[in-house]
């Protein structure tokens, strides 16, 4: 083992490394009807205190963009579980920096565009018909 390789503290870590955190908050985070009716977008950034059982104990926003996007962003930080971490018996409280992004174009609704119609014998014998429409339209693919 190199020597730059070994280290006296050990810091909690999200298991499965960055990409795993960015899975659970896109899975987590749940864009604020405030923020969607404003189109509102940004970063909030965050500090996170976890202690050496990988529990969040508390969040500080350091700059926020508002609209119900920072208390989304809190609420999905401490919902967060790191691994827990040995120190040689010393217990470890670690800050922890964040970024939460808050993008439009990942929380648009999905339209779909379809009709149909349906006429019974009788119907069309009378050509009143009753007739039924449903609008579904898709996103171009990009």
């Amino acid at each position: 083992m190199k020597k730059s390789d070994r280290k006296f503290l050990h810091r909690p870590e999200y298991p499965g490394g960055n990409e795993s955190f960015k899975a659970f908050i896109k899975e987590h985070l749940v864009y604020p009807k405030q923020a969607l009716e404003n189109k509102i977008h940004g970063t909030v950034y965050l500090q996170a205190e976890i202690n050496d059982e990988g529990e969040v104990l508390q969040v500080k926003v350091d700059n926020g963009i508002g609209f119900g996007c920072d208390e989304e962003a809190v609420r999905s930080v401490k919902m967060m579980h790191s691994g827990k971490v040995k120190n040689r018996e010393v217990r470890l409280k670690a800050w922890k920096k964040l970024r939460i992004n808050f993008r439009l174009d990942e929380h648009k609704p999905k339209e779909f565009s379809y009709n149909y119609s349906v006429k019974s014998d009788k119907e069309r014998k009378s050509a009143s018909g009753t007739s039924y429409q449903y609008t579904i339209q898709l996103p171009p693919k990009k």
